[in-house]
């Protein structure tokens, strides 16, 4: 019941290319659940892909500033097995499409997560001014 919300991640290295952003995220403070071991949480996973999202948004159109939230338009995982490390967990976006639409650039792209713990995919809009 809310213990999710005691966890703080906080993004270590980034890595950006065209076609790919892999960020490594490490634990610094997060829930103890009744096994005593840390969960990597669905809302914290969606929270890093948001966020890698907008990097690469920003380096793909050489921003200097995030130009707003990015619009999740859907997303979808499967957590085939839980990310219990807290130090140097794998968030990778491979981008499989992009286009420019009157919002933004829309994104789209291929998620793993902690190697291929959660896998999925995300399509999302930047908005460009």
């Amino acid at each position: 019941m809310g213990g999710w919300r005691e966890d703080e991640l906080r993004l270590m290295e980034v890595d950006v290319a065209r076609d790919r952003i892999t960020g490594i995220v490490d634990a610094v403070r997060h829930y103890a659940p009744s096994d005593g071991q840390f969960h990597l949480t669905v809302p914290q996973a969606f929270l890093w892909i948001s966020q890698l999202g907008i990097i690469h948004g920003c380096w793909d159109h050489e921003l200097e500033r995030k130009p707003g939230e990015i619009y999740l338009r859907e997303i979808g995982l499967q957590c085939r097995a839980p990310v219990r490390q807290t130090c140097g967990i794998e968030v990778t976006i491979h981008i499989t499409g992009r286009r420019r639409v009157p919002q933004g650039c829309f994104y789209q792209g291929t998620v793993a997560i902690g190697g291929a713990a959660f896998v999925g995919e995300a399509k999302y809009v930047l908005p460009l001014g």
